[in-house]
């Protein structure tokens, strides 16, 4: 009788999570000319910036134009790629507010003024999604490495 050991697949889901501005991700941004008390309980919700959603932003910016020389080029709309991935990126904020005190909500328009007046903080954020990704790879890892580890537990169909 032969037996085939069940195969695991394992996705996380790419769940959004609460960064503090204080986090060392922005401590190179514009964000460092203040200590940390007076930025205490601003925080970005940051989405994980998934592979293949990566992949499909960068097919969605890249075209083909006509080269100089009648041959076909494949052009890249930078700016248009990374305000896509800022908008989904960035999902919220909470702690930031107007001069009058009014906390300021996170939509397309603030979220654009904001990175347009910061461009420090405006790659962190989109480093942040990559951290926000590589996380949560690292905590699927340790995930299947359990697995693993335990008795009778497999990530593979070998049958071993």
């Amino acid at each position: 009788m032969e037996t085939q050991a069940k195969k695991f697949s394992l996705k996380l889901k790419p769940e959004p999570v609460w960064i503090s501005a204080a986090d060392p991700l922005f401590r190179d941004t514009e964000l460092r000319v203040f200590d940390p008390e007076e930025i205490e309980g601003f925080e970005f919700m940051i989405r994980p910036a998934g592979r293949g959603e990566i992949r499909k932003a960068i097919e969605a910016y890249t075209s083909t134009v006509a080269g100089s020389n009648g041959d076909e080029q494949e052009k890249f709309d930078n700016e248009g790629f990374v305000r896509e991935r800022l908008r989904r990126i960035l999902v919220d904020w909470r702690g930031l507010y107007d001069e009058a005190g009014n906390p300021i909500e996170c939509n397309e328009k603030t979220r654009s003024e904001l990175m347009d007046a910061y461009p420090q903080l405006r790659q962190a954020i989109l480093n942040a999604g990559n951290w926000a990704m590589v996380s949560g790879s690292n905590r699927l890892g340790g995930i299947e490495k359990n697995l693993e580890s335990s008795p009778g537990g497999s990530t593979d169909d070998s049958g071993t």
